[in-house]
């Protein structure tokens, strides 16, 4: 997104004062005229550009977040703050959205100001808890985003949660033999060793919870070959194909977060074009 630089020096005279190329509604605000007597057009330049990176991000994220809610889908929760990343020069914002009890989709829009433009990315993430995940409570955020960004700390540190899981999982899933895990309880582990014998034989602990490289597919091990993390998954990668709600959600969203940022864009030319 372009913006137009909004004050220019007065040609033709010798006379320093700045004068805006953008119309104002109502008396040009006292601050806004000291600014442009003083001839601070940097000043000036980088409070405009402030004020239109904010509106930006508010105004488009909110837009897309209400396309999102129209949609009406089923056990979605959503809630919009603001992301510590951001400085004078950049805004982010968190959009969460929580479908179920074990499903968290963060879309994360970002808007920085380059010179006269304003810059618009978008980057999300699918958090998931599989059902092997029972060490934690999943009513509570900050397991959520601690086994989300500390994944090495719950899975692969010695002692951690779901240390022997995530070992046993990792170290089959070398095995170029074994593309997929499937996880169940002892009785299913064994039932499957018995039919498919070598094929099915249980790993790990002899009783609870284990993982065996024959079953049904609702219960396959999911992990993410992109962020390498049991937790953390991207659009498009197993078990988030097209067709799921979060990918739905994401899409959705940031095709609505154009369409807004195309929208502003073509108001501001049209703006541009009609200024005195």
């Amino acid at each position: 997104m372009i913006l137009r630089t909004d004050i220019a020096e007065t040609s033709g005279t010798n006379d320093p004062t700045l004068r805006l190329l953008c119309r104002i509604p109502g008396d040009t605000p006292p601050h806004v005229e000291s600014l442009l007597a003083t001839g601070r057009a940097e000043v000036l330049c980088e409070r405009v550009c402030r004020s239109a990176l904010l509106y930006t991000a508010l105004f488009s994220t909110l837009e897309a977040l209400a396309v999102v809610d129209q949609m009406r889908i089923p056990s979605v929760l959503t809630a919009l703050g603001r992301s510590p990343g951001g400085d004078d020069s950049t805004v982010q914002l968190a959009c969460w959205f929580r479908i179920g009890h074990n499903l968290r989709v963060l879309v994360s829009p970002r808007f920085t100001t380059m010179g006269d433009a304003i810059v618009v990315g978008c980057s999300h993430a699918i958090l998931f808890m599989q059902p092997w995940m029972d060490q934690h409570p999943l009513d509570s955020n900050s397991w959520w985003l601690s086994l989300a960004e500390h994944s090495y700390t719950h899975f692969h540190g010695p002692h951690s949660l779901y240390h022997r899981p995530a070992e046993v999982f990792a170290s089959h899933k070398a095995d170029g033999r074994r593309t997929w895990m499937y996880y169940g309880d002892h009785s299913t582990a064994v039932a499957a060793r018995t039919v498919l014998g070598p094929v099915g034989r249980a790993l790990g602990a002899k009783t609870g919870k284990t993982f065996y490289p024959a079953g049904p597919p609702e219960r396959r091990v999911a992990f993410s070959d992109t962020n390498q993390s049991f937790v953390s998954f991207v659009a498009d990668e197993w078990p988030f194909d097209p067709g799921s709600p979060p990918v739905v959600i994401i899409n959705a969203f940031m095709l609505a977060l154009g369409h807004e940022i195309a929208g502003l864009r073509a108001r501001l030319q049209r703006d541009s074009a009609s200024a005195p």
